[in-house]
């Protein structure tokens, strides 16, 4: 799919969704004509079902997108606030995991999670304090 709308302006791609953005109604219709325009010259059907069109926001892979950036969905920033202390090697990688959706909203996250992630090596013993 990357390949198929590789240097249309104001579009992103993650697998198969395509998001696309624009300034004006009028830069967003010429956009969504040229995404429409590629995928019919590679033979590509799209589900209707599927579509959001001229929405003000999206929420899309754990983020709420809008004119002003990248913003965190609440639901998932009280998961995070909530979490217990993990137990285990596996809930300490779903915790990781839900913290990492954030990685590029967080400063510096690789450094402060840096000791936790030693916790995940094999053989090492963890200590409650």
């Amino acid at each position: 799919m990357e390949n198929i709308l590789q240097g249309i302006p104001h579009v992103a791609v993650y697998l198969d969704d395509i998001i696309l953005m624009g300034a004006t109604k009028a830069q967003h219709l010429e956009t969504l004509d040229m995404v429409l325009g590629r995928l019919e010259e590679a033979g590509l059907r799209l589900k209707r079902k599927t579509f959001t069109f001229l929405a003000d926001e999206v929420v899309y892979l754990g983020h709420r997108i809008d004119q002003h950036g990248l913003h965190p969905v609440q639901d998932k920033v009280e998961l995070i606030l909530k979490a217990r202390s993990s137990e285990n090697v596996q809930k300490l990688q779903a915790f990781l995991g839900l913290l990492e959706d954030y990685g590029r909203l967080l400063y510096n996250l690789s450094t402060v999670l840096s000791p936790v992630h030693k916790l995940l090596c094999k053989g090492h013993k963890w200590l409650w304090v």
